[in-house]
């Protein structure tokens, strides 16, 4: 399955390096957390990857809290260089960086599953 897969973090390098890991999806990447959400409320995605630590004034924890509250379905991961552990848990994975790439699609299929069985979940509670 092709997916479609937003990157916000605005570091040339870092998002050279995950699109070459997820050459076989659709990426599209953000500059910042506010065109982050932008595109993810107009366009849809499958899955956002942010980066927690940024250099622009916000992070990736906040992030995920306001897309998750303007983009339900979609599942947010951040990467992180500490133990996922000292981070609210506004996120649906926290990928400890340095990780296997080979392993990245796995990581964002198992979190879009996961999200839709939430929100299939909450709907049959309706």
């Amino acid at each position: 399955m092709i997916l479609k897969i937003l990157l916000v973090n605005g570091q040339s390098e870092w998002d050279a390096i995950m699109e070459r890991a997820l050459s076989s999806h659709v990426v599209t990447k953000a500059r910042n957390a506010y065109e982050g959400i932008q595109l993810a409320m107009e366009e849809g995605f499958h899955a956002v990857i942010a980066h927690q630590e940024w250099a622009n004034g916000t992070n990736g924890t906040c992030l995920s809290a306001d897309i998750k509250r303007f983009v339900h379905p979609c599942p947010v991961m951040i990467l992180v260089g500490r133990e996922p552990e000292q981070f609210p848990h506004s996120a649906d994975r926290f990928i400890k960086l340095p990780f296997d790439m080979d392993q990245l699609g796995g990581i964002i299929e198992n979190a879009i599953q996961d999200r839709r069985k939430v929100f299939a979940l909450s709907a049959s509670r309706g």
